[in-house]
């Protein structure tokens, strides 16, 4: 079982990161920009770990070659950095421009990360229920309103339609829950109730998981638990 990762522990890992693919960089610099969960465990205080680093970043021989040698050092998931979320609904070949900088590691590589309303943007677009797109969209807006860091409809329809160009994408019922999330005067109740909702939702999907195997896929997954859910407010 490989352990969770840290703020602490993602510094030491990029660190090292950096020393390894410096030996073979014959002076390139390497930029990985931070998505997910990752980017909410270095811009906010509301999640403590994530289980790996969801980056935007340009794979090579060298870098992948570092990446390994870190993830036997460290007995991690040899997955434990990687891009897989380009293939989902989030990924926008925008990232790049609306990234922040985060740190330098041996001024060999660099850290940028998508925050605020740019991540809000990514959440809708993912939009999964089940997991934990909504309580980190509510943990964002929460932490930003905190720190006068003010996070409007305004500025997160802006950042939709700088990455993906429209709202058409995003389904409306996320949109009705942002607005409601937006208009919150308890963010720090309604968060933990999101938070509570997912977790019911994920041992709903579970429980369905083991009475009929292997039913469950993405497109599915949604009208899944709605019957889940009528059935539990019939009962």
């Amino acid at each position: 079982m490989f352990s969770k990762i840290d703020k602490i522990k993602l510094d030491n890992y990029f660190n090292e990161l950096a020393k390894i693919y410096k030996r073979k960089s014959h002076g390139y610099n390497f930029e990985f920009i931070l998505v997910g969960g990752a980017s909410i465990l270095v811009n906010y205080n509301f999640r403590d770990v994530t289980n790996d680093i969801d980056a935007y970043y340009l794979p090579s021989s060298d870098i992948n070659d570092a990446i390994k040698k870190v993830s036997i050092k460290f007995n991690l998931n040899p997955n434990w950095i990687n891009d897989d979320f380009k293939e989902t609904k989030s990924y926008s070949d925008k990232i790049a421009e609306f990234s922040t900088f985060y740190k330098s590691y041996k001024d060999i590589i660099e850290v940028r990360t998508i925050k605020d309303e740019y991540l809000v943007a990514m959440k809708l677009m993912s939009g999964r229920i089940y997991k934990n797109d909504i309580s980190d969209i509510v943990g964002i807006i929460s932490y930003s309103n905190k720190n006068n860091n003010i996070i409007t409809f305004e500025r997160i329809d802006k950042a939709v339609k700088d990455l993906y160009g429209s709202w058409k994408d995003i389904d409306e019922k996320l949109i009705v829950t942002l607005k409601k999330i937006l208009s919150s005067k308890k963010l720090d109740k309604l968060y933990s109730d999101t938070i509570n909702e997912e977790i019911n939702s994920r041992q709903q999907l579970v429980e369905f998981n083991k009475k009929y195997d292997n039913a469950i896929n993405e497109a599915n997954i949604v009208d899944i638990l709605n019957m889940l859910n009528k059935k539990d407010r019939k009962k």
